[in-house]
């Protein structure tokens, strides 16, 4: 599968409407050129879940509604993977064969290259003077070849260059500066004029006013370099009346001289053509702009563009092969079987469940992690309790963060924390949101700059630091935003502060906590060997100690996989595969091998490991948490699980309680390979340390490891994995879903939404499970909406916290 060989960019600022016209256009020339087309959007979840469900293989990037369009540019040319970037505007109209002309332009000679832009509106007087005003510079006709400037919008550039420039790109200004510094080292900027987009944007007369206003600062700020305030106002008023008049197409002589025009757009600090570019929210009436350039763009249609990803159907007698027996990949192995599919399901461990399995040791039970069952998703819903029924328990919720030698209640309240923490540190804490709120990172490319934001630096490095380098064992710098928006969306200092304070308006629905959640009454585990042994009855196979080493290509598609089993080599065909093994394990496991560069991008995506030390302890009641987050620096432990506050069942002899020490780690760093005595010594030391419990009371232990418990969102993922999904999600019978079979942190309840979803596809749906956990808010920790989706498919889904599920 070729690697995309154009990017597009396109800012969304307008609304869907503008926005979905330019990606259908886009969309048809997929069958011409490899695109990756990507929207950096700053309206909210409604229009991302919106591109999401209209356009499933567009990438929609996130950024805070105060972002500017440089900045929302910069983030999408650092995601962009594709050799060539072309930036174009979410409210213009995109002929055909636009992107062929704009690959075919860009030459190494000529290696930034922009085109023309010509009025696509209504041909009203007031739209033909805004755009006059606004774009007069670059209407046709114009020259072709070197250009002194080019506009931002309709251009496109090498990656290599943009990389290149990464400091001017990030500076915050718009393209005359990075124009700028290319020509001031010899790069040349080449006009093609015959490459043009229709401007659909639509004006009042006070918005055309205020074009007029920009235009004339722009004006006044050039010519009138160190003259006096005066003297800059009233050259910026006589530039309102300046002549702009156009006949035909032709700008006026005064218009043309193209080097004192340059030298406005060039020299200001913000050109009038992007400064005011999405400040109305109104969308324009596109059906109009489709009747007056109906000719030269071709047929903007409003029907949804399908997916070009062909699914093979399942048909009767077909053989569905599952790879992995953790929540997504028995999720889709239970509905299948029920519907009488013949299905298998090949697990390389012991035991099912993946790491919502539930371990035993002489009696007692624990989880890898706890694991809560809470879900707003219906029919996840609706199957745990069609395979548990009445096994569930509900448990009171307590959690709370443990740093220096105090409780804080999790998630963070205002009041509790600053108290928590001493008058100073309050102060200090609440003067550095203010410092934030008001001087924020511009973009939040990192984890570091997303919760700084959010929460103040102060508070970032004493609550937030700490605990997740300690997950991730990397920088907070490193780790991407995408994984704290989608693990902490919705939250902030100020929420906070207004929640505890109850300064709401009466028609919100008040954020609550979930006070209670359900669970199985023998841990996680019990859900999932309950779904096998469904299986088994329903005619499904569910084969343990299947690890699967290759996946057997024949004309695109998977013919079969072979697994090494106790008795050797095992050899099982199908139809239909679906695959829950990690991405890095899943793309070297293709036979024949990928091409270089998608085994190379499998590689590159990497994975946090994890291991618990279980200590049974002759006392109970230690203390009252489900859970505890140990903030605390001088500990390696990560979060403490106290399972007799989950379930009694899970602890078979009164008296005692077993508690979870979760340690974060690498595969084969030296926390992993340490012998189980030494950790189990750890253990006991911290837990004396941290004034949690007697050491001289264990009176045993075990250690359980997990492999690549946890995906990492460090700062070259979203590029690998958009390599690796430009070659496997062309496979029509291959599905991937689940956390480690997406690279995405789910919860148990998305994956298995994923594997719904997949299962779905295979009978003609057109679910994109790649939105799961990505735009629709909810957990425990946000405002308990309404549910209104009653009748309606199911929702994307998103989680919200800062810990570890």
């Amino acid at each position: 599968m070729a690697l995309p060989a154009l990017s597009v960019v396109v800012p969304s600022v307008n609304g869907f409407d503008d926005l979905s016209g330019t990606l259908e256009a886009l969309e048809r020339q997929r069958d011409d050129v490899a695109l990756e087309l990507l929207v950096v959007d700053r309206l909210g979840p409604e229009l991302r879940q919106k591109v999401a469900t209209r356009f499933p293989l567009v990438r929609v990037l996130e950024v805070p509604s105060s972002a500017t369009i440089p900045h929302m540019r910069a983030l999408a040319f650092r995601e962009a993977t594709a050799p060539a970037v072309a930036v174009l505007e979410d409210h213009v109209i995109v002929p055909d064969g636009w992107a062929t002309a704009m690959l075919r332009a860009q030459t190494p000679s000529t290696p930034v290259v922009g085109g023309a832009v010509e009025n696509a509106a209504t041909g009203t007087v007031v739209d033909w003077a805004a755009f006059l005003c606004e774009y007069s510079h670059c209407t046709p006709p114009l020259p072709a070849g070197p250009a002194e400037w080019l506009t931002g919008n309709n251009i496109v550039y090498p990656r290599e260059l943009l990389q290149r420039y990464r400091e001017v790109v990030e500076s915050g200004g718009w393209e005359n500066r990075l124009h700028d510094a290319f020509k001031a080292d010899g790069i040349p900027l080449t006009c093609r004029p015959e490459i043009v987009v229709g401007h659909k944007m639509h004006y009042s007369f006070g918005l055309y006013m205020s074009q007029r206003y920009l235009y004339s600062r722009s004006y006044a700020g050039a010519r009138a370099e160190g003259a006096g305030l005066a003297k800059k106002l009233a050259m910026g008023a006589a530039a309102l009346a300046l002549p702009r008049c156009s006949s035909g197409g032709r700008s006026s002589g005064f218009a043309r001289r193209g080097g004192t025009r340059a030298s406005w757009y060039v020299r200001c600090r913000c050109w009038p053509c992007s400064s005011s570019h999405g400040q109305q929210g109104r969308p324009s009436d596109t059906s109009r702009a489709q009747g007056i350039h109906s000719r030269r763009y071709g047929n903007v249609s409003a029907t949804p563009v399908k997916s070009v990803r062909t699914v093979t159907q399942l048909k009767a007698g077909d053989h569905v092969v599952v790879i992995g027996g953790g929540p997504a990949g028995l999720t889709a192995a239970y509905i299948l079987a029920k519907d009488g599919v013949k299905v298998t399901v090949l697990e390389a461990d012991e035991q099912v469940g993946g790491i919502s399995r539930t371990a035993r040791y002489k009696g007692y039970r624990f989880d890898i992690g706890g694991h809560r069952f809470f879900t707003k998703v219906t029919p996840v819903e609706e199957l745990w309790k069609e395979i548990l029924g009445d096994e569930f328990i509900s448990v009171p919720r307590m959690s709370r963060i443990h740093y220096g030698g105090k409780y804080f209640d999790y998630p963070l309240k205002a009041w509790n924390a600053l108290s928590g923490l001493g008058l100073f540190n309050a102060i200090a804490i609440v003067l550095s949101y203010f410092w934030s709120h008001f001087r924020p990172y511009p973009v939040e490319d990192n984890f570091e700059q997303w919760v700084s934001n959010r929460f103040g630096k102060r508070l970032y490095r004493i609550f937030f630091k700490t605990y997740t380098e300690k997950v991730w064992g990397i920088p907070c710098t490193e780790i991407r935003a995408e994984w704290a928006a989608q693990r902490i969306q919705g939250l902030s200092l100020a929420k906070a502060i207004l929640n505890a304070a109850a300064i709401q308006k009466r028609s919100e629905t008040i954020k609550t906590l979930i006070n209670e959640f359900q669970y199985p009454r023998y841990g996680p585990g019990q859900m999932w060997e309950t779904a096998t042994k469904r299986i088994e009855e329903m005619g499904g196979e569910v084969l343990m100690k299947h690890d699967v080493t290759a996946l057997e290509m024949q004309d695109g598609r998977v013919v079969a996989v072979r697994a090494h089993t106790p008795e050797g080599e095992r050899r099982v065909e199908g139809e239909h595969f679906i695959n829950t093994m990690a991405v890095r394990n899943l793309v070297r496991s293709f036979d024949p091998a990928p091409p270089a560069p998608i085994v190379a991008a499998g590689d590159g995506l990497n994975y946090r490991d994890f291991l618990t030390v279980a200590l049974m302890i002759d006392q109970e009641k230690l203390f009252p948490d489900n859970w505890i987050y140990i903030h605390t620096p001088g500990v390696t432990v990560g979060r403490i699980q106290n399972f007799n506050n989950w379930s009694a069942a899970m602890v078979p002899r009164p008296g005692t309680t077993c508690l979870g020490f979760e340690y974060f780690c690498f595969e084969g760093d030296g926390l992993w390979t340490s012998p189980d005595e030494t950790l189990i010594e750890l253990a006991k030391k911290e837990l004396e340390q941290l004034g949690l419990g007697d050491a001289s009371k264990v009176i045993d232990g075990t250690v359980v490891r997990q492999q690549k418990a946890y995906p990492v969102y460090d700062s070259a993922y979203a590029e690998h994995l958009t390599v690796v999904r430009s070659w496997i999600d062309p496979i029509p019978n291959m599905h991937t879903v689940g956390r480690n079979g997406m690279h995405k942190y789910n919860n148990a309840d998305h994956s298995m939404l994923t594997a719904m979803m997949a299962v779905a596809n295979m009978r003609g749906a057109s679910h994109d499970v790649w939105a799961v956990n990505t735009d629709f808010d909810y957990h425990e920790e946000q405002k308990l909406e309404p549910d209104t989706s009653k009748g309606a498919p199911p929702p994307r889904v998103s989680t919200a916290r800062a810990g570890v599920a």
